[in-house]
């Protein structure tokens, strides 16, 4: 089975596959997105990477440290399709 990847975050809350760059290679780990009431959206990997976007953090792209220690925007950041956790 072949993994649909888009680069727009979730409209919901919770845990998704998600790949991103690191360095020449492509990771793929479990991530977990939150949503504020104001509209910033923050991604975390588990390799505890983060992406944050919002009124606050530059507007809406997802943007994390780079390695020169600039907040920029990552193109490479995708979403996969949502875990499901046991209620």
């Amino acid at each position: 089975m072949k993994t649909k990847w888009t680069k727009e975050p979730p409209k919901e809350e919770g845990w998704y596959w998600i790949k991103y760059k690191v360095g020449r290679k492509y990771r793929i780990c479990p991530g977990v997105v939150y949503r504020e009431q104001d509209g910033t959206i923050m991604v975390r990997s588990g390799f505890n990477t983060t992406w944050t976007a919002g009124p606050r953090h530059g507007g809406p792209k997802l943007k994390c440290w780079d390695k020169n220690g600039k907040f920029k925007e990552d193109k490479t950041l995708h979403f996969g399709p949502k875990i499901p956790f046991p209620e």
